[in-house]
C-alpha cells in the first residue's frame, strides 16, 4: 500500500500529456461543442425564416386586408424572435469567463438557462401573433375553429418540444463540464 507521500510524489513525477497548441488555441477562440454548434445552426435556421417572412408576409398573406394592431402584433413579434435569434448566436459564440472554472461553468449554465426560458417565451409569444394575424379577419365556422384549435395544439406541441430540447440542451452542458448543482 502506498503512502500518502509516495502517492504525491509519483502524482507530481507524472510528465503532462503532449498538447497540440493550436488545438488549445482553437478552444479557448471558441466555444466548439456540439451542443453549442447546434444551437448556432438552429438560431441561424430560425432567423433566415423569420426574416423571409417578415419580408413577404404583407403581400403573399394579404397583410394590407389586416387590421393596423394585427400588423403591427406580427411586425413586432417576428423583430423580438430575429432579435432575441441575434443575441442568442451571439451570446454563443462568447467564451466562458469567471474567476475560477467552477464559477466560469456556474454562470455560463445560468446564462444557458436564462436564454432558454426567453426562447420559450419569445417562441409562445411569437406563436401567439401569428395566429392573430391569420385569424383577425376570418370568420369562424365549426371546421375553421376546429381547423384553430389544431393550430393552438400543434403550437401548443411544438412548444413542448422546445422546452424538452433546451432541457436536454441543459443538461448535456451540465455533464459536459461536470456540474450537476441546481
Amino acid at each position: 500500500m502506498m503512502e500518502d507521500k509516495d502517492l504525491k510524489a509519483a502524482w507530481q513525477g507524472t510528465p503532462p500529456p503532449p498538447t497540440n497548441q493550436e488545438n488549445i488555441r482553437k478552444m479557448m477562440i471558441a466555444n466548439n461543442h456540439p451542443v453549442q454548434q447546434a444551437i448556432r445552426k438552429q438560431l441561424i435556421i430560425e432567423t433566415l425564416a423569420f426574416t423571409g417572412l417578415l419580408a413577404v408576409y404583407y403581400n403573399i398573406f394579404d397583410g394590407h386586408e389586416k387590421p393596423l394592431f394585427a400588423n403591427i402584433l406580427l411586425v413586432a413579434a417576428l423583430l423580438v424572435a430575429i432579435l432575441h435569434n441575434i443575441i442568442g448566436y451571439r451570446f454563443s459564440r462568447q467564451q466562458v469567463r469567471g474567476n475560477n472554472l467552477q464559477q466560469s461553468l456556474t454562470a455560463a449554465i445560468t446564462k444557458w438557462r436564462n436564454y432558454a426560458i426567453g426562447s420559450i417565451a419569445s417562441r409562445a409569444v411569437t406563436a401567439t401573433c401569428l395566429l392573430v394575424f391569420f385569424t383577425t379577419i376570418i370568420q369562424l365556422t365549426p371546421v375553421k375553429t376546429w381547423l384553430l384549435v389544431g393550430a393552438i395544439v400543434v403550437c401548443a406541441g411544438q412548444l413542448l418540444l422546445l422546452i424538452r430540447l433546451w432541457v436536454r440542451r441543459i443538461s448535456q452542458l451540465k455533464q459536459a463540464t461536470g456540474y450537476f448543482k441546481d
